[in-house]
């Protein structure tokens, strides 16, 4: 799903453990970080994943640029838009703060052509990047595909 989904960039500040953020930093090399952020005045949790980062190693309390990936389908990431500030969160932790600098998307899976599901005479099966749902014609019920 990382090919297709939209990304953003972040510059973000992890707290000192001292100020209650982590006792270690996060490592972006070959490991998912997935906090939550949160974009005030509004609680609700958006999930994320860190995906790169274009410091060496990341620092406490120093400005950081990273890129995320939003990888949850159904899930409305409009308050993320470019200068929004939101505070990074590890369950009820409050573990950073940061602002949203940009979004890119990814390369998108155009060579995806509909087809009929098998097994199914009544299936259709249709995409909008990113995203690719099966539509069940007589019942009218969506529901996300396993690539």
């Amino acid at each position: 799903m990382a090919n297709s989904a939209r990304t953003l960039e972040l510059e973000v500040v992890f707290h000192h453990p001292e100020k209650g953020g982590r006792t270690n930093l996060p490592t972006l090399r070959g490991s998912k970080y997935r906090p939550h952020l949160v974009v005030p005045p509004d609680d609700e949790m958006l999930g994320v994943e860190f995906v790169e980062s274009s410091e060496r190693d990341l620092v406490f309390g120093q400005p950081a640029v990273v890129t995320v990936s939003l990888p949850y389908i159904g899930i409305s990431y409009q308050q993320l838009k470019p200068g929004a500030a939101f505070e990074i969160f590890e369950g009820p932790r409050r573990v950073g703060y940061g602002r949203v600098l940009g979004g890119k998307r990814l390369r998108s899976n155009k060579s995806f052509k509909p087809r009929p599901l098998r097994g199914s005479a009544h299936a259709v099966s249709c995409t909008t990047p990113p995203r690719r749902y099966a539509v069940r014609l007589n019942s009218g019920v969506k529901w996300p595909l396993i690539p």
